[in-house]
């Protein structure tokens, strides 16, 4: 089988986030800590297409001027904070918290909520595994510093993907005759990393660890589709970033025409393996980074070329004489 990928232009897609909340204080309180609404940068989300979501909201206060968590005690506690239809705002669940009058906030978040976090005043750590499905989103917010009462109204939290985002389309090549008998199977993407830690320091980009714990995603199966008739587009996936080994690969199943023993109609069950990395333009794939695969499969028809053996090839061999009477 021939089979041949090309890339799509990479694009990164960075998700800048901002919520309403609210907050309670050990010290003399002012107003209600609110969050700014969910919004996507660089590139503009409507704030409905957050709405539904949750996020947990860690915040630490520092009495002096220092610029480092470190030295500042936590004061929310992974909240989470969920959208409120009816006011149209983004608040704490069952909970108020209030900017404490004197020094200041620093603030960190993260969703989905059922991601299993830790927090410490100089860094947000989360133990992550990808789901099953490759169809949940990670995002970690920045560290919003050194915010005051008086001087800040909606707390505003930047939020980026920080998983991969892998897309595959899938065609065949137009004018091949073999499209008409030729039929994809299945189409797996295997051995893919799904567990690591990722970690946003205050002070200084988050980034992840290294990934383990290989696994395989589904990508296509079901009826048995004509080389002809392919095409799947926009296969998904949300995945860790991590690099491309030559075990990360397409497998695909396919069958053939061929003859039975009985002279019937029969097909014979192949497979390939389409390595992500044999192109050198996608080694790895970063955090809050789009992936577009198109592969492009194709198939050899089987073609023979006969040749005339000339006669000075032949062996030499015994002569003959033959006679009759009629």
């Amino acid at each position: 089988m021939k089979k041949f990928f090309m890339f799509a232009a990479m694009a990164s897609v960075v998700l800048a986030s901002c919520v309403k909340n609210e907050p309670v204080a050990n010290v003399e309180q002012g107003d209600l800590i609110t969050f700014d609404a969910p919004v996507v940068a660089p590139v503009t989300k409507a704030n409905a297409e957050f709405e539904g979501e949750s996020f947990k909201v860690y915040s630490y206060y520092q009495a002096g001027e220092d610029d480092y968590a470190g030295a500042g005690t936590i004061y929310i506690n992974g909240a989470t904070v969920d959208y409120e239809f009816d006011t149209g705002k983004w608040k704490v669940t069952g909970k108020e918290y209030y900017w404490p009058k004197n020094g200041h906030l620093s603030f960190v978040a993260y969703s989905p909520v059922s991601a299993s976090a830790t927090s410490a005043a100089d860094k947000l750590t989360i133990a992550y595994v990808v789901k099953s499905a490759a169809n949940e989103d990670l995002l970690v917010s920045e560290w919003n510093k050194k915010l005051t009462y008086g001087t800040t109204g909606e707390v505003p939290l930047a939020f980026n993907h920080v998983l991969s985002n892998v897309n595959f389309t899938f065609t065949s090549a137009i004018d091949n005759p073999a499209g008409d008998v030729v039929s994809i199977t299945g189409i797996t993407l295997k051995n893919v990393n799904t567990t690591a830690t990722y970690t946003q320091p205050y002070n200084t980009a988050g980034s992840w660890g290294a990934a383990s714990v290989t696994t395989d995603y589904t990508v296509y199966t079901g009826e048995p589709v004509l080389l002809k008739n392919l095409v799947l587009t926009q296969q998904e996936f949300l995945l860790l970033p991590q690099t491309l080994t030559d075990d990360v690969v397409l497998h695909v199943d396919y069958t053939l025409p061929a003859d039975g023993a009985d002279g019937n109609p029969t097909t014979l069950a192949q497979e390939a393996d389409i390595k992500l990395n044999s192109d050198a333009t996608i080694q790895t794939w970063s955090k809050g980074i789009k992936y577009n695969y198109t592969i492009t499969f194709d198939v050899k028809t089987m073609t023979f070329v006969p040749t005339v053996v000339e006669d000075t090839n032949w062996t030499e061999g015994v002569d003959g004489s033959l006679s009759d009477t009629l």
